[in-house]
């Protein structure tokens, strides 16, 4: 099965399946084979993508994915792996190609991390000023420890059961299947950015077409339930959830507002420390209302290890205008 990632004026970004494309021709292109080479099984599954992109409507193609699944009786009992391979790396739009051998296998479904990683190679990941870069265009980093990683689908965080974790999709960590996987924080920004900088309209959509009031509603209103149970502060009356307490102070540390003995340079009059009302001047500053964070000894149920090693990168990064590479076969690691 083939399909394409395309963007147009009434869906945006979106994939489209092509015909299919058999995996072993048994008439190659270039007349070679079979087998067929490399660059043959390339052209043949750009062909469409080819003539989408030649017939001058709005409807353009970025990446193409082929995918099968894999083959449980060949070429011996318990069949080949799950993979895959981007032809190429860092290539313009519409001449990239993701080749990818999925499925369920071993209890984990992996179609969806493998196209992630390989659709993402041709993006231009993994870039060589990624704090994550293990030096062949894959993240260093197999496990996000992230304690506010967060599933925007489920609307929930993400807890990996006993004996799993959250992967890094461009590393090894993309073996935790379907539903333990997620682009770095670095990642998904440079990803992000690539996208939209793709030549069609999105850009004109997004300004166009804003969401209604109901549905901003429906929205907002879908995530605070799931914070119902979490310790909140009003930011405009933060002593309703911090109350005054008798020389003691809150304060804002590593885990959220704690209680602190206070001293006449750390809140004795008003209640909060230097650090705590610096923290709560800067957020409303943001137009923010109300925030979730951890009260005391109330923690919030999404921080999975607050004084843990993270692996998500704490430097600045601003642009993304990196040197293309040259055009190499990237696979998944």
């Amino acid at each position: 099965m083939r399909g394409d990632v395309v963007q147009t004026d009434d869906a945006g970004l979106c994939f489209i399946d092509g015909e299919n494309v058999d995996a072993w021709p048994q008439t190659c292109p270039s007349g070679v084979g079979p087998p067929c080479p490399e660059s043959d099984i390339v052209d043949l599954n750009l062909a469409e993508t080819r003539q989408i992109n030649a017939g001058g409507t709005i409807q353009h193609v970025d990446a193409t994915v082929s995918w099968r699944p894999w083959a449980p009786l060949f070429p011996a009992a318990n069949g080949e792996g799950v993979e895959g391979a981007a032809f190429y790396f860092d290539v313009p739009p519409g001449t990239g190609l993701a080749a990818v051998v999925g499925g369920s296998r071993g209890g984990r479904d992996h179609t969806a991390a493998l196209v992630a990683q390989e659709v993402a190679h041709l993006f231009g990941l993994e870039p060589p000023e990624s704090p994550h870069f293990d030096g062949s265009g894959h993240s260093k980093d197999p496990v996000l420890v992230d304690p506010f990683a967060f599933d925007f689908y489920l609307l929930k965080p993400y807890v990996p059961p006993t004996g799993q974790a959250l992967g890094d999709v461009m590393s090894s960590g993309w073996g935790q299947g379907r539903d333990l996987v997620l682009y770095n924080v670095f990642d998904w920004e440079f990803l992000r950015n690539r996208l939209a900088a793709l030549w069609a309209p999105s850009t004109r959509m997004g300004s166009a077409r804003r969401p209604s009031a109901r549905q901003r509603r429906v929205l907002v209103d879908s995530l605070r339930t799931r914070f119902d149970d979490e310790p909140s502060v009003d930011v405009r009356r933060p002593q309703t959830a911090l109350p005054h307490q008798r020389r003691r102070a809150w304060e804002w540390t590593r885990s959220g507002f704690q209680s602190v003995t206070a001293t006449r340079s750390k809140g004795a009059r008003s209640g909060f420390g230097a650090d705590a009302e610096g923290f709560l001047a800067r957020i409303a500053d943001l137009g923010i209302e109300e925030i979730h964070a951890p009260i005391g000894d109330r923690p919030l149920s999404m921080v999975v290890s607050p004084g843990g090693y993270r692996s998500v990168h704490s430097s600045e990064f601003h642009a993304f205008e990196f040197a293309k590479a040259s055009p190499r076969r990237a696979r998944r690691r």
